[in-house]
């Protein structure tokens, strides 16, 4: 999982350069910088109790599905 998280950053990076006019970059740096602590706090707790009411492999499969959904969209 590690090497994975790995290369998050710098395609955030690449990918705020190319997307966003120079006027809007910083915009975008703080949604994403902004984001990643939000959703840690937010999905701590669900994931605490879908692991209390089923198993831990249930919950990544719940989480996952809006991202799959999210990623055809």
């Amino acid at each position: 999982m590690g090497v994975a998280e790995g290369v998050i950053w710098p395609s955030f990076a690449t990918i705020i350069m190319r997307w966003f006019p120079s006027h809007e970059r910083s915009r975008a740096v703080n949604l994403a910088q902004y984001v990643l602590p939000l959703s840690s706090a937010l999905m701590a707790p669900i994931a605490g109790a879908l692991i209390h009411m089923s198993d831990w492999r249930l919950m990544f499969i719940i989480q996952g599905i809006p991202v799959l959904l999210l990623a055809a969209a």
